[in-house]
């Protein structure tokens, strides 16, 4: 069997139309459709409904497309392999991480392991734990800085860090000039939290329990931006990563309680890591284990 024939197989199961799947292969319809019936052949199972209009898949061919993808992706990760070996490509590590890591952790990180291996190029993309654990399950991403992925994911998780967790208020709050808070001190105000399922809001709600108050919440938001604008608007304060002056708000330490979070470097089990991704993946594990790395941002 050729690897090429399930390259034409893969293109043709996605759009389920030969003539479409020829064009983008850059073949002719004939020669494509005489390389699906010999892989046909070869297998002793049909992959497609050839007589209908459609080329529409069998349950061989639907029960076929994972296997083949998980072929051709190790073929392209050994391809890139060896060509980093034989040093006639450009290593590149594809790396994710939360947007709250981007302005400090991982710069420093990237510069420090960037000292040692200069020939490495990275390729950062910047979003939330679970869009980042979707990017790594699918290849686009093989490396991420995120906080604790959620069960039943394929990704191993390596905790690495401890992220401060603050308070921000708005400019004229009455506490806006105070550097640190106690919990207790903040059962009366009205809050503006993270949703659901999010790490900073499950530590949010544990330090309330700790501090025996039920907090007031008025106002939920995935995304950390929004967090920030109803809080610079008067809408409420707010639990947030620390994340140094990139608030422009007053940020007040908690006191008395360790307000946290823990991060890790993650990455797909079943997905092979290139060289250049293994040696972040360890740097970051040693950094972590001499501690070297902040735990403040």
């Amino acid at each position: 069997m050729e690897w090429q024939y399930l390259e034409y197989f893969q293109v043709t199961a996605r759009l389920q139309h030969i003539t479409r799947a020829a064009e983008e292969l850059g073949m002719t319809q004939p020669a494509l459709t005489r390389a699906i019936f010999r892989l046909e052949r070869e297998l002793g199972v049909p992959l497609f409904h050839h007589a209908r209009r459609t080329t529409e898949l069998t349950d061989f061919g639907r029960a076929f497309i994972p296997r083949v993808e998980r072929v051709l992706k190790e073929l392209e990760e050994g391809q890139r392999e060896f060509a980093e070996l034989a040093g006639r490509a450009q290593s590149e590590a594809l790396l994710g991480t939360l947007r709250t890591l981007a302005t400090h952790h991982v710069p420093r990180l990237v510069r420090d392991f960037h000292a040692e291996h200069p020939e490495v190029r990275f390729n950062i993309s910047q979003g939330r734990s679970i869009d980042l654990i979707k990017k790594l399950e699918v290849g686009e991403i093989n490396v991420a800085l995120i906080d604790a992925p959620l069960a039943g994911t394929n990704v191993q998780w390596r905790p690495v860090l401890y992220q401060e967790l603050v308070i921000i208020v708005p400019p004229a709050h009455r506490l806006a000039a105070m550097e640190s808070v106690q919990l207790d001190d903040l059962a009366g105000e009205v809050f503006v939290c993270f949703e659901r399922g999010n790490s900073v809001r499950d530590a949010f709600e544990a330090l309330c329990l700790e501090a025996e108050f039920e907090p007031k919440i008025m106002f939920e938001s995935a995304f950390t931006t929004n967090i920030r604008g109803l809080v610079a608007a008067g809408a409420g304060i707010a639990l947030v990563p620390a994340m140094g002056s990139d608030w422009q708000l007053p940020a007040l330490h908690i006191s008395g309680t360790a307000a946290r979070r823990p991060i890790g470097i993650a990455w797909c089990n079943d997905r092979s890591l290139s060289i250049s991704e293994r040696a972040f993946r360890d740097f970051v594990v040693a950094a972590s284990d001499v501690h070297l790395m902040l735990r403040r941002v």
